[in-house]
């Protein structure tokens, strides 16, 4: 039987003849040997050794589509203003409560996925809120009233919520340890691409709001098609005890990278070795472990909602505390910025234009694209504690710089200086993003992760919905200097926080 390397910390195994070699001859994959089947492997191990190939370029292609669908139906929400002012009469206030509830929606979501996501499984989770999410699209369609409309929103945004916390979970738990860095970062392609959608959809329509609607249920539908054909995660059927579900993944996964047939992974042992699973995670802060260790001689029941939640609340809750603030600063200033930026940029830069100014927000959405090309290079490199620098410190330092570029440049300079900035800013974006993911997937174990993800993501969604109700109401007074210094600040505390106030225990996560 195929092994993989050894994690660093376990004894060395033993080699012993195989059936298709020599002892000690290397198969076709990188750094495997054949081993004794009485050896256990984990499941990072077992993922590890899958051959980089047609799987994973599948896999990454899959996750950024979904991501295009996410971003369609996010972003759209600023480009359905004009069109909810025009047809619905809606004022400030109005459009502030149809900003704010799709992350109130999103609130809900996120509370129901932790749960759904970690007892249903990834994919089913997804094959369900997909359709829902893209019959909820077209059922606006219909002229309603903007409260019907609100409610309607809301709904959208937890069925969003939960496929989207359940698919992120889903791709990172199929990812190789070497290449996880590049891969996550790659995923972020699909949102600028899904916004880029969205800005050209709406210049060409005139900010009409049905094409964008009727563009975001086809997005759903095709994510529904996608999953309908995928795998569920291999870490999370191994860890409701389905080993030979997911032997029969991982061989699959190793068939279609172009491994052997003759050491594929369905015959790999995960684990013979019975462990006291709560007792070794709270003296060894190390679930993979554990998890990996779990196999045919002991098919331990998974955690259960009380255990994990437990588990959050006393060995991680540090971990727990920090991941909450990190994503609450980050969704404030995002939301801000994604709700009220088209309108505070035509303020600053094209004031006697009517309507927004697309030209300038797909520049910025390119500007967006070119710093995820740069976080898939540097992501691994600068570490986490590099990206949270960028994607907060250097990300708040453009805007600030934005917001001065009417009083250090003449007339005639001064439109093209914010551009410049404002184009600098977009490509900080998605490491702050980026960081936190990756800093919270990696922090937390496989029967807490979706838990934890999910109350991360839940006090981020009631964030923002916060600061948008609150917003709705001053940001149409404010300067356009004003409104972009003040998003400067709310990143300034968030990168003061992730550097300075990490704990201890996560901080092998910013390596």
């Amino acid at each position: 039987v195929q092994t993989m390397p050894k994690r660093p910390g376990h004894p060395p195994m033993a080699s012993a003849p195989s059936a298709v070699g020599k002892p000690g001859e290397d198969p076709d994959h990188e750094g495997a040997r054949f081993v004794s089947k009485a050896q256990p492997v984990s499941i990072s191990e077992a993922l590890d050794a899958v051959p980089f190939g047609r799987w994973h370029a599948l896999h990454l292609a899959r996750q950024v589509i979904a991501w295009a669908v996410f971003a369609i139906s996010n972003d759209a929400t600023p480009y359905l203003f004009p069109a909810l002012r025009r047809d619905l009469h809606a004022d400030d206030a109005g459009l502030a409560h149809f900003a704010s509830a799709f992350p109130l929606g999103c609130l809900v979501g996120a509370a129901a996925s932790t749960w759904l996501v970690d007892s249903m499984g990834r994919k089913a989770v997804v094959m369900v809120a997909a359709p829902v999410a893209s019959f909820l699209h077209l059922f606006m369609l219909v002229k309603w009233s903007l409260s019907f409309l609100l409610l309607l929103r809301v709904v959208q945004g937890a069925a969003w919520t939960v496929a989207m916390n359940a698919l992120s979970i889903w791709y990172v738990e199929f990812l190789p340890t070497r290449r996880r860095g590049p891969l996550m970062a790659a995923v972020s392609l699909g949102w600028p691409i899904g916004r880029g959608i969205v800005i050209l959809v709406a210049g060409a329509t005139g900010d009409a709001w049905r094409p964008l609607l009727l563009i975001g249920s086809a997005g759903f539908a095709l994510l529904a098609v996608s999953m309908y054909q995928a795998h569920e995660s291999p870490r999370f059927l191994l860890s409701q005890g389905s080993e030979t579900m997911a032997r029969r993944v991982l061989g699959q996964m190793h068939a279609s990278s172009g491994g052997r047939k003759d050491g594929a992974p369905e015959r790999l042992c995960l684990g013979d070795v019975a462990v006291d699973k709560v007792g070794l995670v709270l003296a060894t802060h190390d679930y993979e472990l554990v998890r990996g260790l779990i196999g045919t001689n002991a098919q331990a029941s998974p955690l259960d909602s009380r255990a994990s939640l437990a588990l959050l609340l006393g060995t991680y809750r540090a971990l727990l505390i920090f991941s909450i603030v990190v994503y609450g600063t980050l969704a404030v200033a995002t939301v801000l910025i994604d709700n009220w930026g088209p309108g505070i940029f035509q303020k600053l830069m094209s004031p006697g234009e009517v309507g927004l100014p697309h030209r300038i927000l797909m520049l910025f959405n390119v500007g967006d694209l070119f710093g995820i090309v740069l976080s898939i290079v540097l992501a691994d490199r600068i570490g986490r504690r590099g990206s949270f620098v960028i994607g907060f410190f250097v990300e708040g330092t453009f805007l600030f710089m934005m917001s001065c570029s009417r009083s250090w440049f003449g007339p005639d300079q001064a439109a093209h200086a914010a551009m410049a900035f404002g184009f600098s800013f977009s490509a900080c974006r998605c490491f702050g993003w980026e960081a936190a993911s990756f800093w919270t997937l990696e922090a937390f174990g496989t029967d807490v992760r979706g838990m934890a993800f999910g109350i991360s993501t839940a006090m981020m969604r009631l964030f923002s919905v916060v600061s948008l109700e609150v917003s709705g109401g001053l940001i149409h007074d404010l300067t356009p200097e004003a409104c972009l210094r003040t998003f400067a600040g709310i990143l300034a505390i968030g990168g003061a926080v992730s550097l300075f106030l990490m704990p201890k225990e996560g901080r092998a996560a910013v390596a």
